[in-house]
């Protein structure tokens, strides 16, 4: 596997013709090395580096996937948050079926900065939340995105019914 190097990133025409010559083994270590360097926000959409870590699931796993996100929140933090809609269901998803506390809070707080830009897979993972028993946390889900995805003008009226019935059933 060739090495990423910084003229490799300056050039993302280059990058992106490496990358898709490996495996997704490879894949994986070369996205890993590429977040070694500090990179522009141009790199990262020229790429579509969330895209890829998030096709990765599919072909390298998902346990080659979850430290690639991690960090990918460390390394590039304001591209995630404006991103996250590509990754961190993968993150809720691993938490969930693994029965990690931490890893769960972690990825549903970032639903909850932004309910309505990624309400699609906030409502998603609200379910899922609601699925594996997550009491606690799909209550903080509904209470935080309830408010903003009915004010919101830009998303269909009654989207957000299964976050107030959450909250109206869940009190009885």
């Amino acid at each position: 596997m060739p090495a990423v190097t910084p003229d490799l990133i300056t050039h993302v025409d280059n990058w992106l013709d490496t990358y898709s010559t490996l495996s997704p083994a490879d894949r994986c270590d070369f996205i890993n090395q590429t977040l070694d360097y500090p990179l522009t926000e141009d790199f990262l959409e020229d790429t579509e580096m969330s895209i890829l870590i998030a096709e990765l699931e599919d072909t390298a796993g998902p346990t080659a996937v979850v430290p690639l996100v991690e960090k990918l929140r460390r390394a590039c933090p304001a591209f995630h948050l404006q991103e996250l809609g590509y990754v961190e269901d993968i993150m809720l998803a691993w938490g969930l079926f693994h029965d990690d506390p931490a890893q769960i809070a972690t990825a549903a707080g970032y639903f909850r900065k932004d309910p309505v830009k990624f309400v699609t897979n906030f409502l998603m993972t609200f379910r899922w939340l609601c699925l594996y028993q997550k009491r606690d946390i799909a209550i903080e889900q509904a209470k935080t995105g309830y408010p903003l995805i009915h004010a919101s003008p830009d998303i269909i009226h009654g989207v957000e019914s299964d976050l107030s019935e959450f909250l109206i059933f869940g009190s009885m």
